[in-house]
């Protein structure tokens, strides 16, 4: 997520928090694919972390996808009234 001008966080400011979460969540998909290299590949024997490992992954996923939806939505509302910035 690329991070937002001054007038798109005039627009928006939550953008912000945004990107912050957005890459913190990409952080911890890349330290899940570190700690368990194995998470794309389904095992039975897999240990009950990889399992979990795979769970967060796949929801972290989701919160991502959801997060860029969001961004976009905002990003395409154009709101007219506000002209100066609001702080």
């Amino acid at each position: 997520m690329r991070r937002p001008d001054p007038r798109q966080l005039a627009r928006a400011r939550e953008l912000a928090e945004l990107v912050i979460l957005d890459a913190t969540l990409q952080v911890l998909t890349d330290v899940l694919a570190y700690e368990h290299p194995c998470i794309d590949d389904l095992a039975p024997d897999d240990p009950p972390s990889v399992f979990a490992a795979r769970r967060l992954d796949h929801a972290v996923r989701g919160l991502r996808a959801e997060l860029r939806r969001y961004r976009a939505s905002v990003l395409a509302h154009k709101d007219t009234s506000q002209t100066e910035l609001p702080f």
